[in-house]
């Protein structure tokens, strides 16, 4: 494998980047590798109109909510491109909320705005790996909410467990619990490119399923969501979680680098840009305050690359998962999905290739 090729940034292919670099993965485990995802992963396109019942107050007002629905959407919408744009990216953990839209009678993705039925978000991601056979993808299946999260029955249990199987029809696509440490290599010899995370343990239909590995067992530690509202508090929180892991390379662990704006931040955001949006197409300086999930994934992007990742590297430590919002746009500026994907490289390999 001339991993060669990917130490040049511009010639690595996010597409099949674990193809392109598996001469330093393939005797790994999947909690060794460093695997870059999307959080809130479906969230690139969602309704102006449906707000889920359990959306913020800010986006649940009466103004917001019947005259300025786009403006809401902004702070919404965690991606920019569709789920097989994303993986092409270079995304291989895609966070996938789930919701029963009562109304529809649909199963849904929702971030706190309706979106698109979870079959068409699944058919994106058999098409990748029909197209890429050589990557693994982590599907995480989470907050499985009809009125509020995880409050899902039975039945919608079925329609999920029975979609995923409708749609990946080749069950020896799916890792198998009992292969959760096996190296990458005999996964891909065994035809693995799929691992489900069910983020609920009382499910008892998913418990019977030996291809659905429950989100207690294999991230003991939960989906890593800091509750961070500034770049330094998101860095101190991830740098502990990262450091508290070291060492204990058998167990998957996750993180997610993204900013969670609070009804504050919303507010501020939604009124900056109704009543400064003149101002905000001929500022150079940027002075505003962020109006939408786009806006401080800029910020975010910007400061994992400068600090988290830097420290990451310099110290030689293991960051498994990590997740992060509007990831495409954040490869385009700044190639942050590349810079994850080459932390799986030691500076040897990286030397000898020159």
């Amino acid at each position: 494998m001339a991993e060669h090729a990917l130490l040049t940034n511009k010639q690595l292919n996010l597409s099949q980047w674990m193809n392109e670099i598996f001469s330093s993965i393939r005797k790994k485990p999947l909690s060794n590798i460093t695997i870059p995802g999307s959080h809130d992963a479906c969230a690139y396109n969602l309704s102006t109109t449906e707000i889920a019942p359990f959306a913020p107050a800010a986006l649940n007002s009466c103004l917001v909510r019947n005259c300025c629905g786009c403006v809401s959407q902004n702070f919404a919408l965690a991606q920019s491109d569709n789920l097989f744009e994303q993986m092409q990216s270079g995304s291989r953990y895609l966070d996938i909320r789930v919701t029963f839209d009562e109304k529809r009678n649909l199963l849904r993705t929702e971030h706190s705005l309706y979106g698109l039925p979870i079959r068409q978000l699944l058919q994106q991601v058999a098409l990748f790996i029909e197209l890429a056979p050589s990557e693994f993808v982590i599907l995480h299946l989470r907050h499985f909410s009809v009125t509020k999260h995880y409050d899902m029955n039975s039945t919608h249990h079925k329609q999920i467990l029975d979609l995923l199987q409708e749609t990946f029809s080749n069950n020896e696509l799916f890792m198998k619990r009992d292969e959760l440490h096996l190296p990458f290599e005999v996964l891909k010899e065994r035809g693995r490119c799929l691992q489900i995370i069910y983020g609920i343990s009382s499910e008892e239909q998913a418990n019977t399923l030996d291809w659905i590995h429950l989100e207690m067992n294999v991230l003991p530690d939960g989906a890593g969501w800091s509750n961070s509202q500034s770049v330094e508090d998101l860095q101190e929180k991830l740098e502990i979680v990262i450091n508290n892991h070291q060492g204990k390379e058998d167990i998957m662990y996750k993180i997610t680098g993204a900013l969670t704006p609070d009804d504050t931040v919303v507010k501020d955001g939604i009124l900056n840009c109704i009543l400064c949006c003149l101002c905000r197409c001929i500022c150079t300086t940027k002075c505003f305050k962020p109006a939408s999930l786009r806006e401080i994934s800029d910020v975010t992007g910007a400061h994992l690359m400068k600090t988290v990742f830097k420290n990451v590297k310099e110290k030689g430590n293991r960051i498994n998962i990590i997740d992060m919002d509007h990831i495409s746009r954040q490869q385009s500026k700044r190639k942050l999905m590349e810079s994850v994907v080459l932390l799986n490289v030691d500076e040897d390999e990286e030397s000898n290739n020159h």
